[in-house]
């Protein structure tokens, strides 16, 4: 458990310092192109987004588990990942030419994107496929505390390329999507260089016999996590067809200063996926505590962000995007609630149970589907927030009985308790003095090289 909680508390600072790179990079997007443009680079993104998730066949699944359950098959992953992307490239820039240029319907807000933004955006499906698969790896392959900061390099970059070319040279939004469709080549680089011990283009190396079982896997995880990203961004595309693009603009900032709850799930689910798959007969007797220890920080979280949360967000993104503020208040219970049960996806992933992802995905789409259609036209963009936050919590709740089913684990084991909550404080508190010592530590050092 200590190696468990030394990597957890690694990945959550570094996932908290990227989150920190993040709101400023989405600051600078929306102050220097306004809503209108914000909302239209949300809408440019959205397809090939869409695209990249079901294109990626699962492969980042597959290589997070597959390669703890099958150490000696690394190079053969790596090798199904080019294969991935290879495919991505070709199947999403048909996607994205046939939905823009061949599919006579009617577009709404979409019909602003124009054919060179059109052109850009196809970069974007196939270095998104390759950054996901590689940087899966790297977790898979057990370099934890690598990842996490592979996962900072990108982001960096991100926010060096906006000040200098949407700050500095003011290039508006070509220049922005152009940035958002390369920016993952940082995490691509540092991922190559940790994964070159596995690097192999022989073919020797490539195992048809695992390829046939990732594909299997996979393919069933790759609608699953399209179903899962159009759950998180339906409601953009719903929008583009009922709102204007300020009101788009003003959602897409909405859900990106909601979506940094999910942090903390996000970085202990991160973690605990590979360390289950390396060693299932152990981790699995801590899902239950590393559960509650979740729901219980994110539960804190949501707290604090909504109190402080909206101050923030009039004073860092200004007066023009207030009407952020009531759909990023709907959207925090949900994600919550969702972020926690992630664990127990985790869980149920490395015991290879994709048909509980697949079930989950397609009834949580569907479900919000439905409530966006009938809430956004009575309430806007506070609709597609509201719809997101219940079938986010409806996800959640029907982990939790999955999970309970499929481990035999009784519903009082993953209730949170009081001793559960004094260990999350001190834990927390421990982290914040570690931290506090860490950069006296390194402001001393430097202090000492600049001769002070």
């Amino acid at each position: 458990m200590g190696k468990l909680k030394q990597e957890i508390s690694v990945t959550f600072c570094a996932n908290l310092f990227a989150a920190v790179l993040t709101l400023f990079s989405q600051i600078i997007l929306a102050r220097w192109l306004g809503p209108a443009e914000r909302g239209l680079l949300s809408l440019a993104v959205l397809i090939p987004l869409i695209t990249s998730s079901f294109c990626i066949l699962g492969q980042d699944v597959v290589n997070t588990t597959f390669a703890g359950l099958y150490k000696d098959k690394r190079s053969a992953l790596f090798q199904q990942s080019l294969i991935v992307t290879g495919f991505g490239a070709i199947l999403s820039t048909v996607i994205i030419y046939g939905f823009y240029f061949w599919l006579p319907v009617s577009k709404g807000e979409f019909e602003q994107v124009n054919p060179e933004i059109v052109m850009l955006s196809c970069l974007l499906a196939p270095i998104v496929i390759l950054s996901r698969t590689t940087a899966s790896l790297v977790m898979g392959a057990g370099r934890i505390i690598k990842a996490a900061f592979i996962n900072i390099s990108q982001i960096v970059l991100f926010l060096i390329l906006l000040i200098i070319f949407i700050v500095w040279l003011n290039c508006g939004i070509k220049a922005a999507l152009l940035i958002t469709a390369l920016y993952p080549l940082a995490a691509i680089t540092f991922s190559l260089w940790t994964l070159r011990d596995y690097i192999s283009f022989k073919p020797s190396a490539f195992s048809g016999r695992l390829f046939k079982k990732s594909m299997s896997f996979g393919s069933l995880l790759s609608l699953t996590v399209l179903a899962n990203f159009l759950t998180y961004r339906i409601g953009h595309g719903i929008l583009g067809y009922m709102v204007s693009l300020e009101q788009v603009g003003i959602y897409a900032v909405a859900v990106s200063i909601a979506e940094q709850l999910r942090l903390v799930p996000g970085a202990i689910s991160s973690v605990f996926l590979p360390r289950l798959a390396n060693d299932m007969a152990n981790r699995q007797s801590q899902v239950k505590i590393v559960f509650r220890y979740t729901l219980i920080i994110s539960v804190i979280t949501v707290i604090l962000m909504g109190i402080f949360g909206t101050p923030m967000m009039l004073l860092l993104f200004g007066w023009e995007y207030r009407g952020s503020i009531t759909p990023f208040l709907l959207l925090l219970p949900g994600i919550a609630a969702l972020g926690a049960a992630s664990i127990l996806s985790s869980d149920l992933t490395a015991r290879q149970k994709p048909k509980y992802s697949m079930f989950i995905g397609g009834l949580t789409l569907a479900a919000n589907i439905l409530f966006s259609i009938l809430l956004i036209p009575l309430i806007g963009i506070s609709g597609a927030a509201l719809a997101s936050s219940i079938t986010y919590i409806i996800a959640g709740i029907i982990w939790v009985v999955f999970y309970l089913r499929e481990s035999g684990t009784k519903l009082y084991e993953i209730t949170p308790r009081r001793e559960d909550i004094t260990f999350v404080f001190n834990t927390v508190m421990a982290m914040v003095r570690q931290a506090f010592v860490l950069a006296i530590a390194s402001l001393k050092s430097l202090k000492l090289k600049l001769g002070f």
